[in-house]
C-alpha cells in the first residue's frame, strides 16, 4: 500500500511521523476541509496543513516514483514519500526534519533556484546528498509552488541514483 510520511507538532504530542495511506484521498474534498477546521489542526512539521498542500501529500502517497515536498523559506524537507524514503535510505522522521541546503553544493542549489525562478517547472539532472553517508547523480522533475503565501518546491527523482564520491565541500555546515 502506497504512504507518505509526514510529522506534526502539538503541545501534548511528540514529533513522530505518520504514514499518510492514499485511500484517505478517496473521501471529498469537503472532508478534508472539514478535518482541517475541527478542533486541531494538521502540522507538517513546523506548518499548518492547508487543503492543497494535503491533496499533493495524497497525490506523493498514490506515486510509485521518490517525492520530497521542501518548503522554500526555510529548506526544510517536510514530505517524503515512502519510495522516498527508501531511496534515501534514512528513517522518515530524519528525512521529513532536514535543511535540504546541506545535502547539496551551494552553487548547484543555487542554480536550481534560478532555474526556477525562471521556469516554475523544470527537469534536471544534477548531484546532490542522498543522506550523509553517500552522493549521487539523480534526474528530477522540479516543480516550486505556493500555497496561501508559502512557496514550496516539490521533487519527483526520474531516475535511479548513480551513487558518486562525495565531494570534498559536501554536507560542510
Amino acid at each position: 500500500m502506497s504512504k507518505v510520511w509526514f510529522c506534526f507538532t502539538s503541545a501534548m504530542l511528540s514529533k513522530q511521523p505518520i504514514e499518510f495511506y492514499g485511500w484517505m484521498a478517496r473521501a471529498p474534498e469537503e472532508t478534508a476541509k472539514n478535518i482541517l477546521r475541527s478542533g486541531g489542526s494538521v502540522f507538517c512539521s513546523q506548518l499548518q496543513v492547508p487543503v492543497d498542500l494535503l491533496c499533493r501529500m495524497v497525490n506523493a502517497a498514490e506515486n510509485e516514483r521518490p517525492i520530497s515536498i521542501v518548503r522554500e523559506d526555510n529548506r526544510k524537507q517536510i514530505i517524503i514519500n515512502q519510495p522516498m524514503a527508501d531511496m534515501l535510505d534514512t528513517p522518515p522522521e530524519v528525512a521529513i526534519q532536514r535543511v535540504m541546503s546541506r545535502f547539496w553544493l551551494p552553487e548547484d542549489l543555487a542554480q536550481l533556484e534560478q532555474k526556477l525562478r525562471e521556469n516554475s517547472q523544470i527537469t534536471w539532472t544534477y548531484s546532490a546528498g542522498l543522506n550523509e553517508r553517500s552522493w549521487a547523480i539523480l534526474t528530477t522533475h522540479f516543480e516550486i509552488f505556493e500555497v496561501e503565501g508559502t512557496w514550496y518546491r516539490q521533487g519527483t527523482c526520474l531516475s535511479t541514483p548513480k551513487l558518486v564520491p562525495i565531494p570534498p565541500r559536501a554536507f560542510a555546515p
